[in-house]
């Protein structure tokens, strides 16, 4: 027999074959693996379609759906047996993780999909050349090593922060292993990666950043896209 999953979205139903149904290749997609027969099964399904409807119109996403009670035999040789499973599509997949309540589930998608204008972040060239521009405007830099996991995670929250607080904040990228930044690094006495720095009219403030990166930055940068409030 074919097996099929079901994909909802507000405008319509689809199907498709369960063998052919593979996390991370396809951009934009997110699958739900969940058992109806289990106390939340009925209750994800539903989050997921208020999710759906929420980024309708915003941007293209496909949420696909598939239930362990119509698929058993195949899920359960995949290894999917604990539920709910939730998978992001985006140039590769992800697992989600984190609080399964649509608000949660709804900003990473939104986060997850959003592209991102590496040009946005400056890359750092010199100490003298950005602290004259912090002299004209706030300028809010990540202190990082390539090889540093944490430093990588942050990466995409720290371009998507740029774009949206450009021109009045600038965001610059400094790579303590390069010669140019290894420097500064050094000069800082900087030991942790990523560290965070802002830079305004001759004075410095760190941020000290959280897991909630993206929120974090926007909130903390809020008080000086102005580029009017002194530090």
């Amino acid at each position: 027999a074919v097996l099929l999953c079901s994909v909802a979205t507000s405008q319509r139903v689809r199907e498709k074959r369960f063998g052919e149904l593979s996390p991370g290749t396809s951009n934009n997609e997110v699958v739900l693996f969940y058992d109806s027969a289990a106390y939340d099964g009925t209750e994800i399904v539903a989050t997921m379609e208020e999710v759906a409807a929420r980024l309708e119109g915003t941007m293209k996403v496909n949420f696909w759906k598939c239930d362990f009670q119509n698929h058993e035999s195949a899920m359960s040789a995949a290894g999917l047996t604990t539920f709910p499973q939730i998978f992001i599509s985006v140039e590769g997949f992800s697992r989600y993780r984190e609080e399964l309540t649509a608000d949660a589930i709804y900003n990473y998608i939104q986060f997850a999909v959003t592209p991102v204008y590496t040009n946005d972040v400056y890359a750092f060239s010199s100490e003298q050349i950005m602290l004259s521009i912090s002299q004209q405007i706030p300028v809010f830099v990540r202190f990082f090593e390539p090889w540093c996991m944490h430093s990588k995670a942050v990466k995409k929250h720290f371009q998507l922060t740029a774009t949206k607080h450009k021109p009045a904040v600038q965001l610059v990228d400094v790579d303590c292993q390069q010669s140019a930044g290894k420097a500064f690094c050094l000069k800082l006495g900087l030991k942790e990666y990523p560290t965070f720095k802002l830079f305004y009219k001759g004075q410095t403030i760190d941020y000290d950043y959280s897991e909630d990166y993206w929120k974090g930055f926007d909130s903390f940068l809020g008080k000086y896209s102005s580029g009017h409030t002194e530090l």
